[in-house]
């Protein structure tokens, strides 16, 4: 399994900062641990007696940045495939507040690009895509950090993408993060749009990053209890 994008793959934090894990705590707690060989450039945190801690997530890394290091990846990792294998693209909230729409569309484009890459490369791998969560809301402008209304402009348009796609590509499945933490019924609590999940502007708590790694494992297991899932 390849866990790739940005800061909310890699985790958050410093020494024992649980947070490091993000979301991949809770997704091996809920597939097993040891059922997945989690792969990847980095590990995060350094080691652990009992989670595999390596993942590909690099902090502040665009949609451009991720697609021009996709295949060397996929290379590197996942050449040798064993039935179930998967790669999970979790990112989008370094583009989704760009300077226009006409960016963010660059961005999702880059995004479904990436998928094409994965499919290509096996189309036997399961592709999770995730939906970038929303941010605190409306705190901060673009310049400072994205700002709610932006993020979601990136929600919506990801997600008409990203099921039309499921059409070419069966091994497709898709977890709207964004809209599962903004409900405020996904376990975090009843924060205004999710922000009792949110550590910071754009990343989570302890809590809302395991809650995030048990739905990305829903995915992964074909969306079979999940409203914010979708599988063909």
């Amino acid at each position: 399994m390849l866990p790739f994008g940005s800061s909310n793959t890699g985790g958050q934090g410093t020494g024992s900062d649980p947070r490091l894990f993000a979301y991949r705590k809770g997704l091996q707690d809920e597939l097993g641990v040891g059922s997945y060989d989690l792969v990847g450039d980095f590990t995060d945190p350094d080691t652990d007696d009992t989670y595999d801690v390596d993942h590909d997530g690099i902090g502040g890394q665009t949609t451009a940045e991720l697609e021009t290091r996709l295949p060397g990846e996929l290379t590197q990792y996942m050449s040798q495939y064993v039935s179930g294998d998967v790669v999970i693209l979790d990112m989008g909230t370094n583009d989704s507040c760009l300077d226009s729409t006409e960016d963010r569309e660059g961005a999702r484009d880059n995004f479904e690009d990436m998928i094409d890459i994965v499919y290509a490369f096996n189309p036997n791998i399961k592709i999770i895509a995730t939906i970038a969560g929303p941010v605190k809301t409306a705190t901060s402008s673009c310049i400072v950090a994205p700002a709610y209304a932006d993020v979601q402009t990136w929600h919506d348009i990801t997600l008409t993408m990203l099921l039309a796609k499921q059409a070419s590509v069966p091994t497709l499945y898709i977890y709207d993060l964004n809209a599962h933490v903004d409900s405020g019924d996904n376990g975090c609590g009843n924060g205004s749009n999710g922000d009792d999940c949110l550590f910071d502007t754009a990343h989570f708590t302890e809590t809302g990053y395991y809650i995030n790694g048990e739905w990305i494992a829903e995915a992964i297991l074909d969306c079979q209890e999940s409203n914010y899932c979708y599988s063909l």
